[in-house]
C-alpha cells in the first residue's frame, strides 16, 4: 500500500491548529478564572474593611450614647460652632460629666470633655477629619509646682493643639459631622439651641464619612432630669415628703 506525503502533511498541519485553537482556550478560561479569583480576593478585603469600620463606629456610638443618656443631674451639654471654638471646628462640650467616656488611666475623674473634630493627614489630598477626645486628666502633670510636666497624659496616641490640650483620636476617616436638636413645641429638628437652662429631649448626630456620600444618622435620649430639672426637683420633693410622713 502506498502512502502520499502530501496527505500526511495535511493532517500534520491540521492537528496542529487545533492544538494552537486548544491552547487559546485554555489561556482564556485560565485568564477568566484568575480574574474572578482576583475580585473575590478583593471583595472579600472590602468586606472585611467595612466590617472593621462598622465596628468602630459603633464602639464610638455606643460610648457617646451611654455618656449622653448617663448624664449626671448637673451636667450640662454645649455646643460651640467653628467661629467660637478653639480649634476652629464643632467642639461638643460636657462639663460636670465625670462618667462620660470613662476609659484610660484615670476613671471619674474629668470634670469637663470636649469632643471634636480635628483635620488629619490625608495622603489622597482632600480634607479628611477625625473624631477626637480631650478630658482633663490628659493634661500634663505638674507635681512640684515647677512648671514642669513629668507626664502628657501616659500615652503615645494623645497630639497636643496649639491651646496646650491633648486629644485622643477616636474615630478616623471623617469628612463631616454635625448635630441638631429636638423642639417639642414647634416639632422639628434645630440646628442651634438657645435654651440655657435645660436641654432637648432628644440629640441627633449626622456622620459623614470620607467614602460615603449620605450621612449616619444617630439620635441619643437626654435623661429627663436635664429636660425638665422643675418637674424633676417637684418629684424628688414630693417623695422625700411622702418618705418622711411614713416614717
Amino acid at each position: 500500500m502506498r502512502i502520499h506525503a502530501d496527505s500526511s502533511s495535511k493532517m500534520a498541519a491540521f492537528s496542529l491548529f487545533e492544538i494552537v485553537i486548544a491552547m487559546a482556550i485554555l489561556s482564556m478560561i485560565a485568564t477568566a478564572v484568575l480574574s474572578l479569583l482576583w475580585q473575590a480576593g478583593d471583595t472579600a478585603a472590602e468586606l472585611r474593611y467595612l466590617d472593621r469600620r462598622d465596628e468602630e463606629v459603633n464602639r464610638f456610638v455606643m460610648l457617646l450614647r451611654e455618656s449622653i443618656e448617663g448624664l449626671p443631674p448637673n451636667a450640662t451639654i454645649t455646643m460651640n460652632p467653628p467661629e467660637s471654638s478653639e480649634s476652629g471646628n464643632y467642639e461638643l462640650l460636657l462639663e460636670n460629666t465625670p462618667t462620660a467616656f470613662v476609659f484610660g488611666e484615670t476613671i471619674g475623674s474629668a470634670e469637663e470633655t470636649f469632643i471634636a473634630m480635628r483635620a488629619e493627614e490625608n495622603l489622597d489630598g482632600g480634607s479628611s477629619y477625625e473624631l477626637a477626645l480631650s478630658r482633663n486628666d490628659f493634661f500634663p502633670e505638674d507635681t512640684d509646682g515647677s512648671g514642669l510636666a513629668f507626664r502628657t497624659g501616659g500615652s503615645d496616641d494623645l497630639v497636643a493643639d496649639e491651646q496646650g490640650r491633648y486629644w485622643l483620636p477616636l474615630l478616623s476617616g471623617i469628612s463631616g459631622a454635625t448635630w441638631r436638636y429636638w423642639d417639642e413645641d414647634q416639632l422639628e429638628w434645630l440646628d442651634e439651641w438657645t435654651d440655657d437652662e435645660v436641654l432637648p429631649p432628644l440629640l441627633e448626630f449626622a456622620l459623614i464619612e470620607s467614602f460615603g456620600a449620605l450621612p449616619q444618622r444617630f439620635v441619643f435620649e437626654v435623661p429627663d432630669r436635664l429636660v425638665n430639672p422643675e418637674e424633676e426637683s417637684q418629684v424628688t420633693t414630693s417623695s422625700n415628703q411622702t418618705q418622711t410622713q411614713t416614717q
